[in-house]
């Protein structure tokens, strides 16, 4: 019962734990999406982003906040993964225990 109670606390955490920004961008009317990319690109280099143009226009995407309860460490940002795993995120310090999450913060 305790690993079935683990198992649903993760996933309570992977979901409601941090909470990804969105932010646009402008793209200089004279190069592609692939060269808007790129510039931005070099902006967010050394961070956990996700980076995409279209038209006239990049998005980009990033990890939120993230703020553990009880029972929960931080876990770091880890830049050999893609996005959106590269984001901390919270996992159980003790499965004997119960967990809570915090509100996240914005």
């Amino acid at each position: 019962m305790k690993f079935v109670y683990s198992i649903a606390v993760l996933a309570i955490c992977a979901i409601s734990a941090s909470e990804a920004f969105e932010a646009r961008g402008p793209c200089d009317p004279n190069e592609t999406s692939d060269q808007c990319e790129q510039r931005y690109a070099k902006q967010y280099e050394g961070t956990c982003t996700r980076i995409f143009a279209g038209g006239d226009e990049v998005t980009i995407q990033g990890c939120g906040s993230v703020r553990c309860g009880e029972n929960l460490r931080k876990t770091p940002v880890d830049l050999s993964k893609p996005y959106p795993d590269c984001c901390s995120n919270c996992e159980i310090i003790d499965h004997n225990l119960p967990a809570s999450i915090s509100a996240v913060a914005r």
